[in-house]
């Protein structure tokens, strides 16, 4: 019996559905949550089991960074534990830091039926599409076949 593959776009849908239906909450749903899910959809592997948790605020999560010496230190941690590989060529699905409005955000490279160079971000208002934002560091997500 043969078994059916879901395609990687319908994989991302999936994903952007489940996280819209979740609330913004500190260290499980948050921008740096946000990728590590991405990450657990799709791997089935949370690389962030160490940080999921740990923090509930916004006082408390910029403790975390401080600690971790920078945001993007911290998801370069979460993507080390993930097994990404940088990539300065990113992709659909590929994960990174961007900056928008002058704040960094993790973000996930948006699906090919929108514009290239589209992201998204978890902000605590809510998902939000960005196009062409500042890239600090990007990932490669490594779409199992």
């Amino acid at each position: 019996m043969a078994t059916a593959t879901i395609a990687p776009g319908q994989i991302q849908i999936d994903f952007f559905n489940k996280a819209l239906g979740r609330t913004f909450q500190w260290g499980e749903e948050d921008c740096s949550m946000f990728l590590a899910n991405w990450w657990r959809h799709v791997h089935a592997v949370d690389p962030a089991r160490w940080l999921r948790g740990t923090y509930r605020d916004a006082i408390e999560a910029d403790i975390v960074v401080m600690a971790n010496r920078g945001l993007q230190r911290l998801v370069a941690r979460i993507a080390s534990e993930a097994g990404a590989v940088r990539t300065r060529a990113p992709t659909f699905g590929d994960f990174g830091l961007v900056v928008v409005g002058g704040k960094p955000f993790g973000a996930v490279s948006c699906c090919p039926m929108v514009p290239s160079n589209s992201w998204v971000i978890r902000t605590e208002s809510g998902l939000v599409m960005v196009h062409k934002p500042r890239m600090l560091r990007t990932w490669s997500i490594n779409f199992p076949n």
